[in-house]
């Protein structure tokens, strides 16, 4: 009988969707351990290492980004984790942070804010790159938009004189890995 594993698919605006692979089949491209990962596990925190590649790579899709990792030196697989990142664009950069931390049921938790100025309206990125996205509430003049694929995760947009501040935040819950 075959192992399976699962793998975690990615895109920009939809975070994670579960997919089953066999054991022996190679990773996506998209799913090739970034240094930040790798350098995290050789530090001890194993756990949770799919969760993370799979919020790593949304977040940065080339592993040529700068990074900087915070973990518990003491007992890394059982404590929370931190990558931060900075990505550059050609409209802009993001600067990212991910926190991870497994659970006692063998699962792992996260949650993650990145924030980018872009130079482009509000209104105009709402109409295009969040044009799925809906207005569900106001945090006091700032208006919330959630993703239309986790309703853990929302998006704020703050008009700037250079273009627009988007503050994207939200928790996701990642089932155990089956060995």
């Amino acid at each position: 009988m075959r192992a399976l594993i699962p793998l975690i698919s990615c895109s920009i605006l939809s975070l994670c969707a579960l997919t089953q692979a066999r054991a022996e089949d190679p990773p996506p491209a998209a799913l090739q351990e970034h240094r930040s990962v790798t350098a995290l596990k050789t530090a001890g925190a194993k756990q949770c290492g799919q969760a993370l590649q799979a919020m790593t790579g949304v977040l940065n899709s080339e592993d040529d980004y700068p990074y900087l990792n915070t973990w518990n030196q003491e007992d890394p697989n059982r404590h929370a984790v931190m990558t931060i990142s900075t990505t550059a664009y050609a409209d802009g950069s993001s600067i990212a942070a991910v926190g991870m931390s497994p659970t006692t049921a063998g699962s792992c938790d996260a949650s993650f804010a990145q924030v980018f100025l872009l130079r482009e309206t509000c209104a105009r990125l709402r109409e295009t790159s969040f044009k799925d996205w809906k207005h569900y509430a106001d945090l006091g003049t700032t208006p919330l938009h959630e993703d239309p694929t986790s309703s853990s995760v929302v998006a704020a947009f703050v008009s700037t004189q250079e273009g627009c501040l988007v503050f994207k935040a939200g928790l996701l819950f990642f089932p155990p890995v089956q060995r």
